[in-house]
């Protein structure tokens, strides 16, 4: 089923794009710049995959 395929790569896509600016130490700011979203659509996105930037921010 390609839409499945579809989804599961858009998914990744999001978590990787969003892990990688806060990985790198950026705002959220920062990140919705370079994806052309806004920082409200980080923050749902960032729930949607449970990503909490505090933690991130801690591991590096």
């Amino acid at each position: 089923m390609p839409t499945l395929a579809l989804h599961g790569a858009r998914v990744q896509a999001e978590r990787r794009a969003i892990e990688a600016g806060l990985g790198a130490g950026k705002s959220i700011t920062h990140v919705a710049r370079e994806l052309g979203v806004s920082r409200m659509t980080v923050y749902r996105l960032m729930a949607k995959h449970s990503i909490n930037p505090r933690a991130r921010k801690r591991d590096s």
